[in-house]
């Protein structure tokens, strides 16, 4: 084992010694390769200064390309996914008697307060025929049905 190990360094000191010595610090001319010579590419991304050594060029980044994945897209998952986009808070009123304001978009979910005609709350977002409101005033939110609001004058 000891014999194999010090034959296995004796060839790797070899090869560097052949092989390992560096064109700039003998003087030869060291040629560009032909795709330094092209700009880069429009997407490539230019390494920071701070993080090439000193003398050398700085270097590219290319993004890799890779091909798509086979099986159906994925999608993020609940705590990843984007809220549904604000209808920049329109103001609307009232439109029944009294509309009862619930702490989830459904109807078995329990009642938090309750609205009288006419009352003006802001829309923060719509889902599945329910909007999520701010009360104007007090800013209380919660959810109501929202065929039962109608525009403000």
């Amino acid at each position: 084992m000891f014999r194999l190990t010090a034959i296995t360094l004796a060839a790797f000191y070899v090869v560097l010694a052949v092989f390992g010595h560096d064109p700039e610090e003998t003087g030869e001319a060291v040629a560009a390769p032909p795709e330094a010579a092209a700009p880069a590419p429009a997407t490539a991304a230019t390494v920071p200064d701070a993080l090439t050594a000193p003398g050398l060029p700085a270097a590219t980044v290319t993004p890799a390309r890779f091909p798509p994945m086979p099986g159906p897209a994925l999608k993020p998952g609940p705590e990843y996914r984007t809220a549904p986009a604000p209808l920049s808070g329109r103001l609307l009123r009232v439109a029944t008697s009294r509309l009862n304001v619930r702490a989830a978009p459904s109807a078995s979910a329990p009642v938090t307060g309750q609205l009288g005609r006419g009352a003006e709350v802001r829309v923060v977002t719509e889902r599945d025929g329910w909007a999520q409101i701010r009360i104007e005033g007090d800013g209380q939110e919660g959810w109501v049905s929202r065929r039962l609001l109608d525009a403000a004058p």
